[in-house]
């Protein structure tokens, strides 16, 4: 950016510009820019890079390999999730066992109340189990080793497992979802990889092209460090890089292996054991794209000349439009401090409230904004809306509610569900709700501040928490797949998907779910 800094100021005597940066893989990327002068007509910029391309070939080596010459438009057709793929380790923790290991792990100095609290955690969190990279087994041996000073947790220890087993996991995810795809692996032509638990350079999105063979000119992106809702995000940036053409093909990748990440304290900390019975290890996977693709009837593919396709692509969800909202004054309730010892948690018995006392005006912003964008009614939920809140009772301790079920069960969701902001727009009822499973108790106050019915709009995201826990930026991904399980003629349009993480931060995409056809409109 310096150096396109530098070129603008320089006299008008060339008409584009050709970026190149070289990157640990090695890899190398780099763009093509028309410059614009603002004085007369220029080429188009697609005429410039035609004649780069006619050029190529006699200063590019011969080995040198090369994608379609493809010019890119930006297409009118929303994205498309096309294919969803998931993967967990082998070995199970069930949660009960677990904490009967932490409070052996603490035994010299966790008290009767604490250890009393824990068991409760681990009978009212809804999680029946997650799953590890690591047998309970050994990552209880791994705890007393260094209770007694012996083993190496640290975080160096932690990254190297990291690059061990989290490529194998990704891989396994992502060939998953192509083979739900149903398309060709050389047609990706972009993989994003998100994680939060693991740094590693080239990142997790490099492991896997190599691991599925992709073409070595496959682009990719790193979305790092952003929690829970990084899911969120690595959609968010697949339709946006869909939506530049329709020959891309963009592959997500969430990995995450929150079960040894987690700081070891030597001492009682609550938001580490409220850690420790809420996340797991796990990956998942989508493919996303616009232009659906139909088998033609001679069986070609070649995206360079006929356009046609030997498949037929099934499009699951279309993608409508993304949110992101910081919740002021809330950047102490949720935090990940990297130590020498790993990642320490902070989780504010406060997050439950404040997500539900926002995620009404959030959801009617992101519904108003993707299917009524004139429409500049409504605004935040009103006050009578702000009353349904739940109202959370917690112990006096802090971490008791970012979600694992430490606290009184909220009232029952019921009465009428409040509507959006224009009466022609989705009430909440009318739309399915694949939330991130940050925990029962924060499902359970968005449930009740919109009035969902938890055996249906949030049935999705209660069943993967139980099975598998909260594995971070990928959950919501588990999440997609189980809720396109459901019975067709049973779901909403709509699927108002929604993650939650430090900041505090909620982010947010509204999709459509391909097939079911709105009441009172056309299909």
């Amino acid at each position: 950016f310096f150096v396109l800094d530098d070129l603008r100021r320089r006299p008008p005597t060339v008409e584009c510009a050709v970026t190149a940066s070289i990157a640990p893989g090695l890899a190398m990327e780099g763009d093509i820019f028309k410059i614009c002068h603002g004085d007369g007509e220029m080429d188009t910029a697609e005429g410039v890079v035609r004649r780069i391309l006619e050029q190529r070939d006699e200063h590019m080596p011969s080995h040198f390999p090369l994608p379609p010459a493809v010019p890119m438009r930006y297409t009118l057709e929303n994205p498309h999730i096309l294919g969803i793929g998931t993967a967990n380790p082998e070995n199970a923790i069930p949660t009960l066992e677990a904490a009967d290991g932490m409070i052996n792990f603490y035994r010299e100095s966790i008290t009767e109340k604490e250890a009393r609290r824990l068991r409760r955690i681990a009978k009212t969190c809804g999680i029946d189990q997650r799953r590890s990279v690591f047998p309970l087994q050994e990552l209880n041996e791994m705890g007393a080793d260094y209770q007694r000073g012996e083993g190496d947790l640290s975080f160096e220890r932690r990254n190297e497992a990291y690059l061990q087993y989290a490529p194998g996991l990704a891989v396994a995810a992502a060939s998953k979802a192509l083979s739900d795809w149903g398309g060709r692996a050389s047609d990706i032509t972009h993989v994003i990889g998100v994680t939060c638990t693991g740094l590693i350079v080239p990142g997790i999105e490099y492991h896997v092209i190599q691991g599925l063979g992709l073409p070595l000119t496959t682009q990719r992106l790193s979305i790092t460090l952003m929690g829970c809702f990084g899911g969120c995000s690595g959609l968010k940036a697949a339709a946006a890089i869909a939506a530049q053409s329709s020959s891309h093909r963009v592959l997500v990748v969430c990995c995450e292996l929150c079960t040894i990440s987690s700081a070891m304290a030597t001492e009682v900390h609550t938001d580490q054991l409220i850690a420790s019975m809420l996340f797991g290890d796990g990956a998942s996977a989508i493919v996303v794209g616009s232009g659906i693709r139909a088998c033609s009837t001679t069986g070609s593919n070649d995206m360079s000349s006929s356009n046609e396709y030997s498949y037929t692509e099934r499009p699951i969800y279309e993608f409508l439009k993304s949110g992101s909202c910081i919740i002021p004054n809330t950047l102490h309730m949720m935090g990940w401090d990297l130590s020498t010892n790993g990642w320490e948690i902070t989780l504010s018995q406060d997050i439950t409230r404040q997500l539900g006392d926002t995620i009404c005006s959030f959801t009617d912003t992101l519904v108003r904004d993707a299917l009524a964008p004139n429409n500049t009614s409504g605004g935040p939920t009103s006050s009578s809306q702000q009353q349904q809140q739940p109202q959370q009772q917690h112990e006096t301790t802090s971490g008791g509610a970012a979600g694992a079920g430490d606290s009184d069960q909220p009232q029952a969701a019921g009465g009428a569900a409040p509507r959006c902001p224009a009466a022609a727009l989705p009430s909440y009822s009318d739309m399915m709700w694949p939330l991130h499973p940050g925990g029962m108790a924060i499902i359970e106050a968005i449930e009740v501040a919109c009035g969902l019915d938890p055996d249906f709009h949030t049935k999705s995201t209660r069943h993967v928490l139980k099975q598998v826990g909260n594995m971070s930026s990928g959950t919501v991904y588990f999440v997609l797949d189980e809720l396109r399980k459901m019975p067709r003629d049973k779901l909403k349009p709509y699927a108002m998907m929604a993650s939650f993480g430090p900041g505090l931060t909620t982010e947010g995409n509204l999709l459509k779910i391909c097939g079911i056809a709105e009441r009172g409109r056309q299909p």
